[in-house]
């Protein structure tokens, strides 16, 4: 099939049916009317999940008292599209130890369930009353010790831990752009490496799609 194009701007009216746009490379022009996730949010597929006060980070590979778990239920019949993660420090490490702190995942799909106290997830259309499949927990148990994926942050001992930066305490965002997804009975949380004297108290958010398989 052949396409015919218009190379270069054009002016249109209301109810007109102009040709499509193209570049002089005949590439194809195309502008966003609305943001990446209007049409998924407008839908009732996207949600929003954020713990309500921080939690201790526990010692690495620890399965109990998580401090942010997302969790996509066995048997749930959809797919979690991550689209982005929020961590922030309430209360900072005492004497931090080199190490990092990373996203871990759970892959065993036929695993015990994640538990833990749950967070009350909001769609991201606010005020309606669109429920999601994915349960997040916060002090969560997981079924066993995750695995690594992605690390966003590194400490490093002797670093000053009582200066305070001037925008306040440490905060860290991943945009996960399509990248990631969590399939029926995974689940991913925020754990480090390597404990400090005094483990850092976080508080997190996670972004995410939920998509048929």
């Amino acid at each position: 099939m052949n396409l015919t194009t218009q190379v270069g701007p054009t002016t249109n009216s209301d109810n007109t049916n102009p040709q499509v746009r193209s570049g002089k490379a005949a590439e194809i022009i195309v502008s966003e009317l609305h943001g990446k996730y209007a049409e998924q949010t407008y839908r009732g597929n996207v949600f929003w999940a954020c713990m309500t006060a921080g939690v201790i980070l526990p010692a690495p590979a620890s399965t109990a008292n998580n401090p942010f778990t997302l969790a996509n239920p066995a048997g749930s019949g959809k797919n979690l599209n991550l689209i982005s993660f929020d961590m922030i420090m309430t209360v900072i490490p005492g004497t931090p130890l080199t190490g990092l702190y990373g996203l871990y995942v759970n892959t065993n799909v036929i695993a015990a369930a994640v538990t833990g106290t749950a967070i009350v997830p909001l769609p991201g259309l606010i005020g309606s009353n669109f429920q999601p499949v994915a349960k997040p927990f916060s002090t969560s148990t997981l079924p066993a010790a995750p695995t690594l994926i992605l690390p966003f942050a590194n400490k490093i001992t002797g670093e000053v831990a009582t200066v305070v930066p001037i925008m306040g305490l440490p905060s860290f965002h991943i945009d996960f752009d399509g990248k990631m997804s969590i399939a029926p009975g995974s689940a991913i949380t925020p754990q480090q490496t390597v404990a400090d004297t005094t483990n850092a108290t976080i508080l997190c958010a996670m972004c995410w799609e939920e998509l048929p398989i």
